[in-house]
C-alpha cells in the first residue's frame, strides 16, 4: 500500500471549499469542521489499504490502474499524488474526508484542490475516525467530447 508522497491536513477554514468538487458527490448534511491532528493523521494512513478491499481503489496513477511493469516508473507516478485531509463532523460524528489527486502541490499544500473532470485518479472519501471505517468513496467524472 503507497501513502502518496504529499499529504496536508488543511486548516478548517478550507472546509467549505474542499466540499466544492464540482465533478463528484460529496459528504451532506457537514454540520462543521475540525483540525486534524498529526496522531489521527497517522491513524488514517494506518488504514489506508482497507480502501483497495472495499472500493477497488487504492493509491494508483492519475490514468486509472497501471500497466507499467516497470516499479521505477510506476514509483515516479505514485509521487506526483497528493492527499488533503478536513475534518468534517456528520450527525455528531467526526470524520476525516480524503481529496485524493495528483499533479500541481503546489497549489494543494494550503488551499482546498477542487479538480473537475480528471477521472478515476481523483478521488473523495470519509474516514470515521471512531470506528476506522471508510465510505462513501466517489470518484470524479471524466469529461466528454463531441
Amino acid at each position: 500500500m503507497h501513502v502518496p508522497k504529499h499529504t496536508v491536513a488543511l486548516k478548517v477554514t478550507e472546509g467549505p471549499n474542499m466540499l466544492g468538487q464540482c465533478s463528484r458527490f460529496v459528504p451532506q448534511h457537514v454540520t462543521g469542521f475540525w483540525e486534524v491532528s498529526p496522531d489521527t493523521v497517522a491513524l488514517l494512513e494506518r488504514n489506508f489499504w482497507h480502501l483497495a478491499r472495499l472500493f477497488g481503489t487504492a493509491y494508483r496513477p492519475s490514468s486509472g490502474p497501471s500497466s507499467h511493469a516497470d516499479p521505477v516508473e510506476l514509483q515516479h507516478e505514485l509521487d506526483l499524488q497528493w492527499d488533503q485531509y478536513i475534518g468534517v463532523i456528520i450527525d455528531g460524528q467526526r470524520y476525516i474526508y480524503v481529496n485524493h489527486g495528483a499533479g500541481n502541490w503546489d497549489k494543494c499544500q494550503t488551499k482546498a484542490c477542487v479538480i473537475c473532470d480528471g477521472g478515476p485518479g481523483f478521488w473523495g472519501v470519509l474516514f470515521n475516525v471512531n470506528t476506522l471505517e471508510f465510505s462513501q468513496y466517489q470518484a470524479n467524472g471524466m469529461a466528454f467530447r463531441n
